[in-house]
Formats: structure tokens, C-alpha cells, sequence
């Protein structure tokens, strides 16, 4: 007869964690490839916007003596006090140097560090490959920030391509033939795009003033900084819960509240016990009767 082995099965235990790790690394992966998926197509729509002529922009009516729309032309972007390409660097640039700099500071302080650490696990993305909470956290804030820029652009690209709102110099660039049949009454309303004579490319950036993109992505750069300055400051003081002690609680008012006794209790006390245990009562009872005994004795 074969003796049986009593010592665990380390085997066993050893395919559970593998599998549980396994399992761990999986989950971690399909999110990674749900998240690149959406940022991808996120990025893809917003260069369909910028760069193409895939969606065609609403063509609005206009009058050719409008004096709302007769305002000189302030020349192209380029030429501005603050040219675009500045700007977005700034807006892209901020966000991201006060990211890196939160959560480093945080990093280095020790009371913060530690409650990270317990609040961010270390995430196990390869054999040999560990994603540490800092670089975690940093990774994250950074793709939410460039997610919800990108989506700001496409927000902002497919208002101006469905209003198709008329900038206010727009018939100093569009320069419509005021001597043809279009043009010879003044309250005669166009609503025909092929009438403009001017450069196609200005006349297309003039339909496309509202709303406005610098304004509405210096907007989302700073409500994120604020929004995240704000919420790390107060998750930083009140990240912990205060751990009363024993003392503490003794302070506190107690709340009492009447005993009311139960039928049963009332029904076993009417119940008289049996003579092997009398009760308290008639013990005195019997006490009292034979103390006259002993006297007299």
C-alpha cells in the first residue's frame, strides 16, 4: 500500500497564481487596446477636420451691403499678435509641465508617496516590465488631457462646419460682384457660394468663425489645471480617514433606551420551580421560621 503524501500540492499553488497573473496581465492588456483604440480614432477624426475636405461647410446667406459683415480684413492668422502655432504649443505645453511637476513633488514627499503606493498598484505589463504608481499616474493625467483636447477640436470643427457662421470681414474677402443681378438690390438676399471672387482658402475661413478654436482650447487648458490643482490639493489633505481612539468615543453621549419584558419572561416567572431547587424566595421563608428555634434552643 502506497504511503499518501500529506504536504501541500506547491505545484497547484504554483499554476493558480500563474493563472491569476495570467488573468491580471489580460484584463490590463484589453483595457490598454480599448483606450488606443478610441485615442486612434479620436486623432483620426480630428485630422479628417484639419486637413481634408471631408465635411463640407454650411454655405450661409448674406446681404451685399451688410455693414456688419463689411469690417477690413485683419490679414491671415500667421500675422497675428500671437500666431497659432505658438498658442498651441502653450495650450499643449502648460498642462503637461504641471503635471510632471504635481506628481513628482508629490512622489518625493513621503507621507504622499506612501499613500500613493497604497492607493497605486503596481501594474505588471510583461514578463520583466513593472509600470511604477508615478509614471502610472503621469501616463494617465497626460492621455486624458490629449483625449479631451483632441475631442475639444472636433467639437469646435463640426460647430463651425454645421453653422457655417460669417465672419465679420467676410465680404472684404469674399468681394462679390456688386454690378452683376445678384448685387443690384440691396435687400436682395445670396445664398449662392459660387458668388465670391476672392481667394477660396480666406473665404473658407471665413465661414468658419464660430465658435472659436484658440478661445476654446486656451479655455479646456485651464479649466483642466484648475480642475486638476484643485482636486489633488483637496484629495492630498483629506486622503486619509482620522482613526479615532477608545478615549474618544467614551465623550461621546450615550443614547438609552426602556427594557421591556417579554411575555415568555412574565410566563416563567409565574411558573413555580421544582422542590430540588427552591427559589430565593422561600429560602428566606424557611430562614425565618427557624430562627425562633434556635433561640429557644
Amino acid at each position: 500500500m502506497k504511503g499518501i503524501s500529506l504536504w501541500p500540492n506547491y505545484s497547484l499553488a504554483n499554476e493558480l497564481a500563474t493563472c491569476r497573473l495570467t488573468t491580471t496581465e489580460e484584463l490590463f492588456v484589453g483595457r490598454l487596446q480599448r483606450k488606443l483604440v478610441i485615442m486612434a480614432g479620436t486623432v483620426l477624426l480630428a485630422y479628417y477636420f484639419e486637413c481634408t475636405s471631408s465635411f463640407g461647410i454650411h454655405i450661409q446667406g448674406f446681404f451685399c451691403n451688410d455693414a456688419d459683415l463689411m469690417k477690413p480684413y485683419p490679414g491671415t492668422e500667421e500675422s497675428s499678435f500671437i500666431p497659432p502655432l505658438i498658442l498651441y504649443c502653450v495650450v499643449a505645453a502648460t498642462p503637461t509641465t504641471v503635471i510632471f511637476i504635481g506628481e513628482i513633488s508629490m512622489y518625493i514627499m513621503k507621507s504622499t508617496r506612501e499613500a500613493l503606493i497604497a492607493q497605486e498598484k503596481t501594474i505588471l505589463t510583461g514578463e520583466c516590465c513593472y509600470l511604477n504608481p508615478l509614471i502610472r499616474r503621469i501616463i494617465r493625467f497626460i492621455g486624458v488631457f490629449a483625449f479631451g483636447l483632441f475631442a475639444t477640436d472636433i467639437f469646435v470643427n463640426a460647430g463651425q462646419v454645421v453653422t457655417g457662421n460669417l465672419a465679420p470681414y467676410f465680404l472684404s474677402v469674399c468681394k462679390p460682384n456688386y454690378t452683376g443681378m445678384e448685387c443690384r438690390f440691396s435687400h436682395q438676399f445670396i445664398s449662392n457660394g459660387n458668388i465670391c471672387t476672392g481667394n477660396q482658402v480666406v473665404v473658407e475661413r471665413a465661414r468658419r468663425s464660430f465658435p472659436s478654436k484658440d478661445a476654446s482650447l486656451s479655455v479646456y487648458s485651464a479649466v483642466y489645471v484648475t480642475a486638476l490643482c484643485v482636486v489633488n490639493n483637496f484629495k492630498g489633505a483629506h486622503s486619509r480617514p482620522v482613526k479615532r481612539n477608545i478615549e474618544d468615543y467614551r465623550s461621546l453621549p450615550l443614547m438609552t433606551f426602556p427594557r421591556v419584558e417579554s411575555p415568555l419572561e412574565t410566563l416563567s416567572a409565574q411558573v413555580e420551580l421544582p422542590e430540588s431547587a427552591p427559589s430565593h424566595a422561600q429560602c428566606q421563608k424557611l430562614c425565618t421560621c427557624l430562627e425562633p428555634q434556635n433561640e429557644s434552643a
